[in-house]
């Protein structure tokens, strides 16, 4: 579960990046074929993630292209990054001209022939790892550049750098019979939809067990419903960090969430 939310964590700061670099997401990569004016897309099945420049190829996109990859890989927190260009791949103008527009980025490169493969333009790889985290290509008429998600996890936990993760949610709710249950199934919806990240118990689990859950999702407040305080249109919520438990008005519960998270 963990490594999931890592992989949406890295595959939502790129496509941040990309929309402020005026990318569009392509939904089926399928298409990429039939599209014959010159766009900017990105596309990903969240393993590995795919920017592309369509009906173009000058060393100002490549730059662009390279910046975008080279500049995630910094935001999550690698320092010793390593680029090297494919020089036997770029005419002498296009190679000048990559050159000024990566320095003036401010990013630093290493010149590499690879003619053992004439469609790589670039690579990216952490110092001291073999690996590539991210390769560039000209084919079918469009520059792309490719990150290995898996990859960069795997480099990740390796370097022990960590992503900053929130792995609890707002609200846990506790339930000792069916009334209860459909209270907790409305009040879970109430507060997701006033955007508190909420749950519940939805196996029917005996009451300690819930509390336990509670724990386990490091829920920040834990709400214990009882049929009395209910017919009242009250809750008991329940700080998990000082442990101070209080009943509130069940009409009140949104704003004492906006009020104390």
């Amino acid at each position: 579960m963990l490594e999931n939310r890592k992989l949406l964590y890295i595959n939502n700061i790129l496509m941040a990046l990309c929309e402020k670099y005026n990318y569009e997401f392509l939904i089926d990569s399928a298409q990429l074929g039939k599209i014959k004016e010159s766009r900017k897309v990105y596309y990903t099945d969240f393993q590995n993630f795919n920017i592309a420049v369509l009906n173009c190829n000058n060393a100002f996109i490549i730059a662009e292209v390279i910046s975008l990859v080279y500049n995630t890989l910094q935001l999550l927190g690698f320092k010793k990054t390593k680029l090297n260009i494919n020089k036997s791949l770029m005419g002498q103008y296009s190679l000048e001209k990559l050159s000024e527009y990566l320095e003036l980025l401010d990013i630093t490169y290493n010149l590499d022939s690879k003619e053992s493969d004439q469609e790589i333009l670039w690579d990216i790889q952490i110092s001291n790892y073999k690996n590539k985290l991210s390769i560039g290509k000209y084919t079918d008429n469009k520059i792309s550049g490719e990150l290995d998600l898996n990859q960069v996890l795997d480099i990740l936990t390796k370097e022990e750098i960590k992503l900053p993760l929130d792995n609890s949610i707002d609200v846990f709710i506790c339930y000792h019979n069916e009334e209860e249950k459909e209270t907790a199934l409305y009040l879970s919806q109430d507060l997701r939809i006033n955007s508190f990240s909420c749950d519940t118990d939805y196996l029917d689990s005996d009451f300690e067990k819930q509390l336990k859950k509670s724990l386990e999702f490091n829920s920040k407040y834990v709400i214990i419903l009882d049929d009395q305080d209910i017919n009242n249109f009250v809750v008991n919520i329940k700080d998990n960090k000082t442990n101070e438990e209080q009943k509130i008005p069940i009409n009140d519960l949104v704003d004492y969430l906006d009020m104390n998270m």
